[in-house]
């Protein structure tokens, strides 16, 4: 049962206002809280088998492992923000999908002196960022070959966007292409250069989808060749799926560290610890962080 916050809960019905005035305040504070439980009510249904199958074959991908290293937060508070290791070396990154919270890359080049190659083919160059000398943007995008859409937007593959930053190792890799990102980072003889990577991964919920389950297993596949999840985060912005023993998020943020770079601090030892950690923090903060450690304790 949900424990809900009876003074809360008792205002709603003890507004001494004006009927229209009362009636708005009503309105707002039930879209408060609907919002509040959105992740823990909302979207449960049963599973068909097929559902099943493929969320055990994803879960057992993103199985995260434990590391002998601390986490440091990059980035705000929310939505935006990752766990990291060995911030402080963080020097050379890449990062594609700047969208319009640009945090991360903010504390990377002012705080952190890192040089930053950025690529979003949707947004100009943040202001907060321009003119900065170790801040070098490219409105191109990601995508599986090199190309431009219908408006003249430009894409390249990740092997081109890392030959475009010149780095013969990249201390961190950051993606976040709102979905492209299953078909992007499949094909890469580069990719093994990254120390470390962060990505948001999204359409988790699509159980039902063929096509992407299979794209989403050879992406994961291929990525685990040359590196660990070490930490997985639910973004609350996501749907969610409740299968009555725990909560399957439709978005993630993972951390993987390279087995070349970091085989002595990877452990073969899954996480059993609750997460979120203490370093996350809800990516909407009307919605409570999701609890997402069943899925590997009782699946």
């Amino acid at each position: 049962m949900l424990k809900f916050n009876m003074r809360f809960l008792s205002s709603l019905f003890s507004i001494k206002k004006e009927p229209q005035s009362a009636l708005d305040t009503l309105n707002s504070r039930i879209s408060f809280l609907e919002n509040r439980i959105a992740n823990v009510e909302m979207y449960m249904y049963s599973l068909t088998p097929f559902e099943l199958e493929n969320m055990k074959s994803l879960a057992n991908l993103l199985q995260p492992f434990q590391i002998s290293l601390e986490f440091d937060r990059l980035g705000r508070a929310g939505d935006g923000g990752y766990l990291v290791v060995n911030k402080a070396d963080i020097k050379r990154v890449i990062s594609i999908g700047v969208g319009d919270e640009v945090s991360a890359d903010f504390e990377l080049v002012f705080e952190l002196g890192a040089e930053v190659f950025a690529f979003d083919p949707f947004v100009n160059i943040p202001e907060s960022l321009a003119n900065q000398s170790k801040y070098h943007f490219n409105q191109i995008g990601l995508a599986p070959s090199n190309s431009s859409d219908s408006s003249g937007r430009r894409y390249e593959t990740l092997d081109s966007v890392i030959a475009i930053s010149k780095f013969q190792t990249i201390d961190l890799l950051m993606v976040d292409i709102e979905g492209s990102e299953w078909l992007s980072l499949t094909k890469s003889s580069l990719i093994g250069n990254c120390k470390q990577i962060v990505i948001e991964l999204h359409n988790l919920d699509s159980l039902s989808d063929a096509e992407f389950i299979d794209n989403a297993k050879q992406m994961l596949h291929s990525l685990l060749s040359n590196f660990t999840i070490v930490h997985i985060h639910a973004n609350n912005a996501g749907k969610t799926l409740n299968t009555q023993l725990f909560v399957w998020p439709s978005i993630v943020e993972i951390t993987l560290l390279s087995k070349k770079y970091y085989s002595n601090f990877i452990k073969k030892i899954p996480v059993s610890h609750k997460l979120p950690l203490s370093q996350d923090f809800p990516n909407l903060t009307n919605r409570p962080d999701i609890d997402i450690s069943p899925i590997w304790t009782k699946n």
